[in-house]
């Protein structure tokens, strides 16, 4: 080949190479900012507490629902058929837009020395100031709100063991989680 030709074909493709670069390198384009620069975003809450203005307590609920209050829970005797149940007042406080929980428990079980006692069952329960009794589906609405935690602890009436025993209650726990808003 010759250089004449060599040379032409050399400085076509620089010609193409550079042209084929040129056309995006023309583009105009252009911005703006959007939204407002002082935006913040903010998060809600959500809590529950001890409410200490109103004292926990345990009560006998043998007879009645309201029940009778038991001075010293380590000095009550409790019998085959009777039922007590402690009860913590609790200050709920649930913030955001589109805000909502739902309430679970952790039950302890009652422990004769290593092992479990079969003949005690410890259920727990949360109640609103109305009474009602909120169930693990509910939600529990945005606001500050007062409930009451209950553990109940029964006695089976058929129980033919167990006389003089000392049982050990473990802690109990009432958790709030909070639930995603409804998909779109």
């Amino acid at each position: 080949m010759n250089k004449l030709i060599k040379g032409a074909v050399t400085g076509a493709a620089g010609i193409a190479l550079l042209l084929g670069g040129a056309g995006t390198f023309a583009a105009w384009n252009d911005s703006t900012p959007i939204g407002d620069q002082n935006t913040q975003i903010h998060t809600g809450t959500l809590s529950v507490a001890k409410d200490t203005s109103t004292p926990a307590g345990w009560y006998d609920v043998t007879k009645s629902a309201t029940g009778t209050s038991i001075s010293s829970v380590g000095s009550y005797l409790m019998v085959p058929g009777s039922e007590i149940e402690f009860r913590q007042p609790l200050t709920v406080t649930a913030s955001g837009d589109q805000i909502a929980a739902t309430v679970s428990f952790t039950n302890p079980t009652l422990q004769n020395g290593t092992s479990a006692d079969s003949n005690f069952v410890v259920s727990s329960k949360l109640v609103d100031a109305s009474g009602a009794v909120v169930s693990s589906t509910d939600n529990i609405p945005a606001g500050t709100h007062s409930y009451t935690a209950i553990v109940d602890v029964t006695f089976s009436g058929t129980a033919t063991s167990d006389q003089k025993a000392t049982l050990n209650l473990g802690q109990s726990s009432v958790t709030l989680t909070q639930t995603l808003p409804s998909s779109k």
